[in-house]
């Protein structure tokens, strides 16, 4: 591993230890801003996106062939 990527590792797990971290998948799902929250985080990021200027942008729906995500 070389130096700079071993201090993010560093500063990352002094910010937040491992065993602390929510682990994210990926996944490829559209938000639906009707769809009631299983769990209290949801609510609060639908929140901070309806407050960004982007909010529109994440309503649309693109259906994009996998091969191409990586362009995105």
């Amino acid at each position: 591993m070389n130096p700079i990527a071993a201090q993010q590792v560093a500063l990352d797990n002094a910010l937040v230890t491992p065993e602390n971290r929510v682990q994210i998948g990926k996944c490829n799902m559209r938000i639906d801003p009707t769809k009631t929250p299983k769990e209290p985080t949801y609510q609060v990021v639908l929140d901070s996106l309806a407050l960004s200027p982007l909010y529109p942008f994440f309503l649309i729906i693109a259906e994009v062939a996998e091969i191409y995500m990586h362009q995105l």
